[in-house]
């Protein structure tokens, strides 16, 4: 079944409406296929996918904050940094997660586009969780397992798209690990779920949507996801 669709506010416009009605379907839901391969997946192919949801996340930052913070607010990165300081829900995260700058500092510079940046990635499996080794000295990107150490299920999924408060079983979208040499991981679940919550955040943000309005009279610039 697809993503479960997010709560946009009523006074969404309808371009931008439109458009995240598009993201459900070609980017959301592909995301909620792969957050259900597991541990099988893993052992058969080496991968759980964690590096491709990462990925399909990060554009969609890319692709808001460009529809949504106007070139008056600010250059490429400074829009990209400010849609996740502005409206990802950081406050949520629980303890251990990375402080919002450098985690936002982290994305941008490091995950954003990491052939750039000579980063390479190899599989690893540990203790019961999903990893997926997205390297350069002091980052990574892995998968982490539903409640109780088991493969997400679907039912499971479903229950956190919708959820409005952060679940407990996700760990923090960013945290740093001693055991892995301080590796600082990017963990997919809970970016996954950031990213709904930030996506709901702009279309109750006047300032946002009325960038998003300007962006949309210029119609040569309406994105389309096919």
């Amino acid at each position: 079944m697809p993503a479960v669709p997010v709560k946009l506010s009523p006074k969404t416009p309808a371009n931008f409406r439109d458009l995240i009605d598009e993201i459900q379907r070609a980017q959301l839901s592909e995301v909620h296929v792969m957050l259900l391969l597991g541990s099988h997946t893993l052992r058969t192919h080496g991968t759980a996918c964690p590096f491709a949801i990462a990925q399909t996340l990060l554009s969609l930052v890319r692709g808001l904050s460009t529809v949504t913070y106007r070139k008056t607010e600010g250059n490429l990165q400074q829009s990209f940094r400010a849609i996740l300081n502005d409206h990802y829900p950081w406050g949520a995260e629980p303890a251990g997660a990375i402080a919002p700058g450098p985690a936002i500092n982290a994305l941008y510079s490091l995950y954003r586009n990491p052939l750039s940046h000579l980063v390479t990635i190899a599989p690893i499996e540990d203790a019961g969780e999903l990893r997926g080794a997205l390297r350069r000295q002091t980052i990574g990107v892995r998968r982490q397992q539903a409640h109780g150490a088991v493969d997400w299920t679907e039912e499971a999924l479903v229950d956190l798209e919708k959820a409005l408060t952060r679940p407990s079983v996700l760990r923090p979208t960013m945290a740093q690990e001693a055991r892995w040499r301080n590796l600082v991981w990017l963990t997919v679940e809970g970016f996954y779920w950031g990213m709904r919550r930030l996506i709901e955040s702009l279309t109750f943000s006047p300032a946002r949507m009325e960038a998003a309005r300007r962006f949309f009279s210029e119609p040569e610039k309406l994105p389309r996801l096919i």
